[in-house]
């Protein structure tokens, strides 16, 4: 029986081509790339000639996907380096710091090894702290599962700091400290420079403080075409700093920008009947213009004035609290004050 030939294989062997020797050695230069991988390969030691423990090691080493049986974070074999020991002797005291993400502080002691009855008492005596508070705990010597709390301590408020200890009679004992704040407020100063925001993030701004200083900035110019890269900013934010070192900024309270060749802005916060406002403080001294009254916003007649009426799509009486203007298709239109 004649075997059979693929009619690809067959072409090729009845129409050979000759290759150019830079084929040629490109062929061969790969041939022996693969080979020497081969015999890479043959010196890993293989499944049938390693123990128990060195395949399981070689297979942690392996780079292979999790679906496809891949390994990964397993122990090393124990080599001769290592030395066994008895008994792993426990720590008397642990010193931690912990961070409040949300779950109540009872819960956040007894995860970190105190005992239920101290968790309990702690959290109660301690109260609600905000989230993302610093906790630093302390707990005494082992006692079965968990430990005896030695101490915490907790800044739940930049002025207030708490400590949990123990007394002479070793009971939980709670003791406040009022810490000193000092409330004056943050000035940052500079140029412009190639772009506005960017320098204010630069010299120390936040985003927010930024946002709203370019707000402010906005009721009086255009921010994007009226300040150049020599102009100066100053703004004050208010502040809050304790005597830990740590600082909580507040609201913007000035923004003001020294124009070259242009009267500067000095924009100050003013709140009044619970509305906040900004007051240039450079026009203090300008008389107040008056207003010269309404005028005519488009040019044509009155069409419904203000006061009862009847409403011309509703079809009854109502309040009409306005006044129309009827005028020409394309009518130019100005504000009316």
């Amino acid at each position: 029986m004649t075997p059979h030939k693929h009619p690809l294989r067959a072409l090729t062997r009845a129409a050979p081509v000759a290759q150019p020797a830079s084929n040629r050695r490109l062929w061969l230069g790969v041939s022996a790339l693969l080979c020497s991988g081969a015999a890479a390969a043959a010196a890993i030691p293989r499944s049938s000639d390693t123990s128990d423990a060195d395949a399981v090691q070689w297979n942690a080493l392996a780079i292979a996907p999790l679906a496809r049986g891949g390994e990964t974070g397993l122990r090393m074999s124990a080599s001769r380096a290592v030395e066994p020991i008895a008994v792993a002797p426990q720590r008397k005291q642990l010193d931690l710091t912990l961070t409040t993400a949300g779950e109540p502080l009872g819960a956040m002691l007894m995860r970190a090894g105190a005992s239920y009855g101290d968790a309990a008492r702690a959290a109660a005596m301690i109260g609600a702290i905000p989230f993302g508070t610093t906790v630093h705990l302390g707990l005494g010597e082992p006692s079965g599962a968990s430990r005896a709390i030695a101490r915490v301590e907790v800044t739940p408020r930049m002025d207030v700091k708490l400590r949990l200890s123990r007394d002479a009679n070793g009971a939980l004992q709670l003791e406040r400290q009022q810490l000193a704040v000092d409330t004056n407020p943050v000035r940052i100063r500079g140029l412009a420079g190639d772009g506005l925001y960017w320098s204010l993030r630069a010299a120390g701004a936040s985003p927010q403080t930024t946002a709203d200083f370019l707000h402010a900035l906005a009721t009086e110019i255009d921010v994007g075409a009226d300040v150049g890269a020599n102009d100066a900013f100053d703004l004050v934010i208010a502040s809050r700093k304790s005597a830990t070192g740590e600082r909580a900024l507040g609201a913007l309270l000035y923004a003001g920008i020294d124009r070259n060749g242009v009267a500067p802005i000095q924009l100050v916060r003013w709140t009044g009947s619970g509305r906040a406002q900004w007051i240039n403080a450079a026009n203090i001294d300008r008389p107040v213009q008056q207003a010269a009254g309404i005028m005519w916003p488009a040019n044509g007649r009155i069409t419904s004035t203000f006061g009862w009426r009847r409403h011309p799509i509703l079809g009854f009486g109502r309040m009409h609290k306005g006044v129309d203007f009827g005028a020409s298709w394309g009518s130019p239109i100005v504000a009316a004050a």
